[in-house]
């Protein structure tokens, strides 16, 4: 287990290197002039009448048309793989809406299944092929040898894996947090079993079914925060047991089970979150590794580090044992590397330790030695970008490169690539897709100990509280979810960055160039919500959320919430801390967005509410058990539904000449504003906008067609000369913006208000 530090050790041994460290680090910075962390960046600098497709211009000169973004259909990007024993692969595509019946012997794709829902994984039995697909109304499909479509079938939401006992299919539903027992000779779901948060692979030992998910569900303040594995017993098809990993365990992607059926192994990031951020040196924010499992016991045996003493092996992804049972296959994605471990020389070192003759003094003290695995890994550099899930069939293993968008071949008798087998033609990356690749890159970092998506997986919170130093020690805080960062400024809890841009540009430990910082940025303003499980299988309220919604009303939670962003972006005196117990000092917190919340959880700055029941109750403590309960179905359904279009970000110069964004400003001049598209389906809009007194006197107006844009990306509102904002502005005055259909003036979002 972590040992907690106390504050003052913390502050003693970390104040001597933050002074070097910054030191440094502002010689390098002035020498290189690559970076200038203080700049906001701007967005259509010249200003003009029309609408027009968003152009932003980087330091470096390079202009980017960045509304021309393809749709990520357009990319291959392999995830799930399966080979059957006659040497065909049926490989996933995630974002291209595929699957691949792939030729392994001549490379050649035989056949290929399409679908309209995004692909999260592929499972063979018994010479049928099953497709996950979908999110909320998520499906199992089943496909004969041909590649046709045979029965579809209802199942969670995001059906992420799945295993076959018999005649029974068991299904894992990353967000509805369930494993559906399907019954595969009627098509029907015959039991839903309720698992930890975000179950995303399953494995068969014997009449126990293991259950790995993602994510924590602690309070975060508990002794122990880590991700779970649940057995459940097919016999009775009950839950049996929850195993929690080892303490700061997360991010958990993959898991496999040693041929004879007694060992599973679970791919896993592990976060040393007791410490403060001062460092990524050997592994003190971030170590990456996996757990060992004796699936008789049901007990974690072991958990190790793939990395080593000065070089990381940031985010494991899939994980498969050779047939013999001697390899275990680590994809490191973000280091665009695979590690192979001999699983004897493994075991001698455990068994080692068990004697009392080993590196360490005793089992649970290995997950902090990083030298442990020596002498018993190789690790081998892939040719693609994002090695994630693969398979190892007849010696080989075979390794989705999720960016590059083909097959990887790893001969494992000589632990070389021989081979990258080519699924399509992949377009070049765009700046959304090379931000999501950065995002997930560690091979850039200092050692490559982690990359953003090592706290923030998929852009979203990891659920550890952590002591971030840009706003002082001693204060830890969750992890937030970036949904909406860039709409809704300041960021981070006590709001230290005044916009999103400035808090990606800081949180680098490395020289990054502007280009690609404004791709991560594009990535990050690029994330939609994805729909809430709390919703009905169409995507409108339940009838527990619609009494709840009455109640965020009439309890006044729309006055620090107001739609569409549900937060008034404001710093307030937060309720949420306790003088007492809360050990850093007092300050306002920002509002958060309730957007997608229902995947944001453990809930207040500091993660100590678990559920978003325990927090509503926080703030009205005179709810009845039912009541509370409706009003968290309402806010843990809160997305963009009903919401075609949505204002991005809002962009003004001040009377003395410095750039801000989204806020009304006395003495300031509004120079335009962005909206996206954030609806397969959205009309033809046109766009009114309106500054008004605190009388609803119209100050100025004016509205224009947006014309036609892709869905979720986004054209910039430039406006000529600007909007004088008078100096006197009288408080109570609003900046309005809607968004209506072109043809009938029906509104296709809600109005976005800036109030003064």
């Amino acid at each position: 287990m972590i040992q907690r530090l106390s504050k003052r050790a913390i502050i003693i041994t970390t104040v001597c290197f933050l002074a070097m460290f910054f030191i440094a680090l502002s010689i390098i910075m002035a020498k290189s002039g690559k970076l200038d962390l203080t700049r906001i960046p701007v967005i259509g600098e010249t200003l003009a009448e029309a609408i027009t497709p968003e152009i932003t211009v980087s330091k470096g000169g390079t202009v980017k048309n960045l509304s021309s973004v393809r749709p990520s259909s357009d990319y291959i990007s392999p995830y799930g793989i399966t080979i059957s024993d006659d040497g065909i692969a049926y490989v996933g595509d995630e974002t291209g809406m595929k699957v691949y019946k792939l030729n392994l012997a001549n490379k050649e794709i035989v056949s290929t299944y399409t679908t309209n829902r995004k692909v999260n994984n592929v499972y063979i039995n018994g010479g049928k092929v099953y497709v996950l697909e979908g999110e909320l109304d998520g499906k199992l499909v089943i496909l004969n040898s041909s590649m046709n479509k045979e029965a579809e079938i209802s199942v969670g939401h995001t059906p992420q894996d799945m295993a076959i006992a018999g005649t029974t299919a068991y299904v894992a539903n990353k967000f509805s947090n369930t494993v559906s027992v399907v019954n595969l000779n009627n098509k029907s779901v015959v039991k839903e079993i309720e698992v930890s948060r975000e179950p995303v692979e399953v494995e068969l030992a014997g009449s126990k079914l293991f259950v790995a998910c993602h994510l924590p569900d602690d309070n975060a303040l508990a002794d122990v925060v880590s991700s779970k594995l649940n057995v459940i017993n097919t016999s009775t098809n009950t839950l049996e047991k929850t195993i929690p990993l080892v303490n700061g365990a997360g991010n958990v992607k993959d898991m496999c089970v040693s041929p004879d059926g007694k060992t599973l192994y679970v791919s896993h990031v592990i976060g040393r979150y007791a410490y403060p951020t001062s460092q990524t040196d050997r592994g003190w924010i971030q170590t990456n590794g996996f757990s060992i499992i004796d699936a008789q016991k049901m007990e974690v045996t072991a958990s190790l580090l793939l990395d080593e003493v000065e070089l990381g092996a940031a985010n494991p992804w899939g994980i498969e044992i050779s047939e013999d049972g001697t390899k275990l296959v680590v994809s490191l994605s973000g280091t665009n590397e695979v590690m192979v471990v001999n699983v004897s020389e493994m075991n001698k070192k455990i068994n080692a330790v068990k004697s009392g003759n080993g590196l360490v003094s005793e089992i649970s003290r290995i997950v902090d030695y990083l030298p442990f695995l020596d002498g018993a890994r190789t690790r081998i550099s892939m040719p693609g970008q994002g090695p994630r899930m693969l398979a190892v069939k007849d010696g080989k293993a075979y390794i989705c490169q999720y960016y590059s968008g083909n097959i990887a071949v790893l001969d494992l008798s000589s632990n070389t690539v021989t081979d990258t087998i080519s699924l399509g033609s992949q377009p070049e990356m765009d700046s959304v897709r090379r931000g999501e690749y950065l995002w997930n890159n560690a091979s850039d970092s200092y050692q490559k100990w982690l990359s953003c998506s090592s706290c923030h997986p998929y852009a979203r919170s990891g659920a550890f509280n952590w002591d971030e130093l840009n706003d002082g020690l001693g204060n830890e805080k969750n992890t937030k979810s970036l949904i909406f960062s860039h709409r809704t400024p300041p960021t981070m809890h006590t709001g230290i960055s005044a916009t999103a841009e400035i808090g990606v540009a800081g949180s680098f430990n490395y020289v990054i160039s502007e280009e690609d910082l404004e791709c991560i940025n594009e990535f990050l303003r690029a994330q939609l919500p994805v729909p809430s499980p709390y919703l009905n299988k169409d995507g409108t309220l339940t009838e527990s959320a619609i009494r709840g919604k009455q109640l965020f009303e009439s309890k006044g939670c729309v006055s620090c919430h107001p739609a569409p962003l549900y937060t008034n972006m404001k710093l307030i005196d937060s309720t949420t801390r306790d003088p007492e117990t809360d050990n850093w000092d007092d300050r306002p917190l920002d509002v958060p967005t309730l957007v997608e919340t229902w995947r944001s959880a453990p809930y207040f700055f500091n993660g100590k509410k678990q559920t978003m029941v325990e927090a509503v109750k926080h703030f009205a403590p005179d709810l009845s058990d039912s009541q509370a309960q409706d009003l968290a179905n309402f806010v843990l359904s809160i997305g963009i539904e009903g919401e075609k279009y949505g204002v991005e970000q809002l962009f003004y110069t001040d009377k003395n000449g410095v750039e801000g964004q989204t806020a009304l400003v006395p003495g300031s001049t509004i120079t335009s504003f962005t909206i996206r598209n954030q609806s397969k389906d959205a009309p033809r809009a046109k766009v009114i906008f309106e500054l008004l007194d605190n009388s609803g006197n119209s100050l100025y107006r004016n509205e224009k067609s947006l014309g036609e844009f892709a869905y979720n990306t986004r054209v910039t509102v430039n406006i000529t000369n600007g909007i004088k904002v008078s100096e006197n502005l009288p408080k109570g005055s609003m900046f309005k913006i809607s968004i209506v259909d072109a043809s009938n003036g029906n509104p296709l979002a809600t109005d976005y208000v800036l109030k003064y």
